[in-house]
């Protein structure tokens, strides 16, 4: 059984860069935080992480950019 004090993560990097975020230090801040949301209860489920992550890079749901035009 899985270590529930270490559960696997919810996204990964991969996931972060199909949602727009450049290799670098805003993705590794991404993951570490969104890991300490999971690991505290905030991000319960792999939706709730994407929805965190899209919100987080400035995307909206529908997979735009908010900036875009």
């Amino acid at each position: 059984p899985v270590d529930e004090r270490d559960p696997p993560a919810l996204l990964s990097a991969a996931d972060l860069v199909a949602l727009g975020v450049e290799r670098g230090p805003r993705l590794g801040w991404m993951l570490s935080d969104a890991r300490r949301r999971q690991l505290g209860g905030l991000l319960a489920d792999r939706e709730a992480a994407l929805a965190w992550a899209r919100a987080a890079s400035g995307q909206a749901p529908s997979g735009r950019r908010e900036d875009a035009p």
